[in-house]
């Protein structure tokens, strides 16, 4: 057995072997083997490993390193062979590994043993000027060190610098400043103030009882619903819900301060108390119509009033130009221009709409863009469903967007019927439910 010490992990490795002839007494070499000779064969094994691996043998050139080549060596001695270890042989990750070579006639089994380490044994040594390089390094690094420890000495006694800082610090000028910064003590001392402070904080504490907020998982959340300035948060929506004042219908959407200080900016501001008497007819080109809404206005004047069975409103104004605007859910209205100057009747015609229709189990919205009760086009509308009915959770959050046409009319088509959904114009955002069973129905107001 050959036995060869390596670094482990080392490549490109060949070694030389020496074959002997079983047919020799005189312990002759075997010559004339080449990589495929009948029978000849080759095999390795690793630490841990319970089996060999066969190495391919192959040919190669003396000198010159191929995985697995089996070359005669070309010397003076017959039976001198030259092999290539492959790679996995030595590599990393174990401690020995030994490679047989055997099989052909006449041939005894050639075993070769690798110790695998970790050291580089041919590296190069280190030479007297590198020592001597490290030992200068050492002395004058120590000689630093001891410096600096005189020093500190130096420093901590008496009269040294930080024996100097550490007097003034506790000098009675410093007591004094720190005083002085504090300030006088409301209290008999500055513990007696802070002991005060602590007490006032503990009666504060108590006051605070453990049920003030009580089912209240964010009070935050509470005041954008009830404000209806933002969407509804559905965790507060149901505590909200489960109070004595939500009586379990509380909506954003009709019940907010949001909805309820629309309701009041759409209360009627009266026919007017002027001299004329001025009578609007509301038809649609041959029937009246009921509960129109007439918006007669002139610069910041705006009186309203509603069609009856007859389709007659009638108003009293002073002398002036007034714009006329009409709405009525399903029907639209031209906006004109009407002069009183005297008593006044008017028949006003509008055209109903065509809505577009709705799959079952869904609605159509449909609304009218107006400044200062005026209808106005190019508006832009946007819509997004926030819960689905029932269930509470958000169903589409994607918003979909409608442009006002020159009659300042909007729809959106496909809403899921009980849904809530958010309506933002510009910055401005409004909520509503979607009728379960009114189809089409009227959106909240869009001020342009």
């Amino acid at each position: 057995m050959s036995r060869r010490k390596i670094t482990a992990g080392s490549t490109s490795i060949t070694v030389p072997i020496f074959i002997q002839d079983t047919s020799s007494t005189t312990g002759a070499g075997l010559g004339s083997l080449v990589y495929n000779s009948s029978g000849l064969a080759a095999k390795y094994r690793r630490e841990g490993q319970n089996s060999w691996t066969t190495i391919t043998l192959a040919t190669a050139t003396v000198g010159t390193f191929t995985s697995g080549g089996f070359i005669a060596d070309g010397g003076p001695v017959t039976g001198g062979y030259e092999v290539g270890i492959p790679d996995a042989v030595l590599a990393a990750s174990a401690k020995w590994a030994e490679v047989v070579i055997y099989g052909a006639t006449n041939m005894l089994p050639v075993l070769l043993e690798f110790e695998l380490d970790v050291v580089n044994y041919q590296a190069a040594l280190a030479t007297q000027a590198s020592v001597d390089a490290i030992d200068d390094f050492l002395d004058t690094e120590i000689a630093a060190i001891l410096a600096d420890t005189n020093e500190l000495q130096t420093d901590w006694a008496d009269g040294g610098r930080l024996d100097v800082i550490l007097d003034a610090r506790a000098s009675q000028t410093s007591v004094d400043a720190i005083n002085t910064k504090i300030g006088t003590p409301a209290g008999v001392s500055v513990s007696a103030d802070i002991a005060a402070v602590k007490a006032d904080t503990g009666n504060l504490v108590t006051r605070i009882t453990a049920t003030l907020f009580s089912g209240i998982t964010s009070l935050a959340q509470w005041l954008g619903l009830m404000a209806g300035k933002q969407t509804g948060n559905t965790t507060a929506r149901t505590e909200l819900r489960a109070t004595g004042n939500g009586s379990g219908t509380f909506s954003e959407v009709t019940d907010s301060l949001e909805a309820m200080s629309e309701a009041v900016s759409e209360i009627d501001t009266g026919s007017g108390t002027g001299a004329r008497s001025v009578t609007i007819t509301v038809n649609d080109g041959t029937t009246v119509l009921e509960s129109a809404t007439v918006r007669l206005t002139s610069g910041a004047s705006s009186f309203l009033a509603t069609t009856n069975a007859s389709g007659v409103a009638t108003f009293s104004l002073d002398d002036a130009t007034y714009s006329v605007t009409i709405t009525r859910s399903g029907y639209s209205f031209t906006p004109t221009t009407l002069i009183v100057n005297g008593t006044e009747t008017q028949t006003y015609s509008m055209s109903q709409l065509a809505t577009t229709a709705s799959d079952p189990g869904y609605a159509t919205g449909r609304g009218w863009a107006e400044s200062a009760g005026v209808r106005v086009a190019n508006v832009v509308v946007q819509v997004r469903q926030i819960t689905a009915p029932g269930s509470g959770v958000i169903a589409d959050d994607g918003y979909r967007s409608d442009t006002s046409d020159a009659l300042g009319y909007v729809e959106f088509t496909g809403l899921i019927q009980g849904g809530e959904y958010e309506m933002l114009v510009g910055t401005v955002k409004k909520y509503f439910t979607v009728p379960p069973d009114d189809e089409p129905f009227e959106l909240p107001s869009i001020v342009g």
